[in-house]
């Protein structure tokens, strides 16, 4: 695969003006992310995501701006707000809702993903982990701010307990400039524009990179040579990826495998209500989409 330049998709979530980035009909995944939701930013309003089902798969809520509470089936109660992290695994099923705090609407906007999780792993039991933001290594180096939320970078390393090499960092650039990046050339790689540009050109080849887009450098071996990248100050960005999953991975709705017999089996079990368990105090559910058609 080339390097490519992903444009966002419009749609909606929970009431929430969305920009799907991943997956996408040229770019199905960076490393081992599968899914990446760009959120708002909106003026105030009220986000409502019912309890619904995940298998195969973490998430990981990194927001810019507002506040949401995360409820699921393992009994956590966790409100998110800028700079904290949830990092969800579903593993063999879990259960969660998503929604903003009553009476407290904010401007929200952030940033959603689905990192697929190993063949060895994709059947574990649920967890769920939080980091408050003190938590995450926040430094400034040669004129960006960074802050390491997933994995290692510059030497610095996330407290997020991991089982595979993935990255997921947020750069704000402080003063108008050039710089070479840590670019890790066995690792997939992508750089998300928030807000702002960026002027990417690395190996003979320069691309401009628009808030909404995503460039997206696959691995090569031997590496390639460290990008170099111009940009004004204020400009927000993400840098993704990591080691790419051997194998395949397959969709359904909310569901992520290796094995479509098990998303079958998700769904099926979810349509007939049945393992999955229910999230404390929340008696609604978002139904699979075949059960609509019905």
């Amino acid at each position: 695969m080339d390097v490519m330049k992903v444009i966002g998709r419009p749609t909606e979530l929970g009431g929430i003006p969305l920009l799907r980035v991943l997956p996408h009909r040229t770019c199905r995944a960076v490393g081992p992310f599968v899914f990446v939701d760009h959120m708002g930013p909106v003026e105030p309003t009220h986000m409502q995501v019912a309890p619904h089902p995940h298998i195969g798969l973490h998430t990981l809520t990194w927001l810019f701006s507002g506040e949401l509470v995360h409820r699921d089936s393992l009994g956590t109660v966790q409100p998110i707000r800028p700079g904290e992290v949830n990092w969800m695994s579903a593993g063999s099923g879990v259960t969660h809702s998503e929604r903003t705090p009553p009476g407290r609407p904010q401007p929200l906007h952030g940033l959603q993903c689905w990192v697929a999780q190993s063949v060895e792993h994709e059947q574990d039991p649920a967890e769920f982990q939080h980091l408050p933001a003190d938590a995450l290594p926040s430094f400034s180096r040669d004129g960006i701010h960074w802050t390491v939320v997933v994995g290692h970078w510059l030497e610095e390393h996330s407290p997020l307990q991991i089982n595979w090499p993935t990255f997921f960092v947020e750069g704000v650039t402080e003063a108008p400039d050039e710089w070479d990046w840590p670019y890790p050339g066995i690792w997939a790689f992508g750089i998300y524009v928030v807000e702002g540009s960026l002027t990417v050109s690395f190996n003979g080849r320069t691309e401009v990179v628009a808030a909404g887009e995503l460039l997206f450098i696959p691995p090569v071996r031997g590496g390639l040579p460290q990008p170099s990248v111009a940009a004004d100050a204020g400009v927000r960005f993400v840098c993704l990826g990591g080691e790419p999953l051997p194998e395949e991975r397959f969709f359904d709705w909310n569901f992520v495998a290796s094995d479509r017999a098990l998303l079958e089996t998700a769904r099926a079990d979810w349509i007939a209500q049945r393992r999955f368990p229910t999230v404390p105090k929340e008696s609604e559910r978002i139904p699979h989409p075949s059960e609509n058609e019905q």
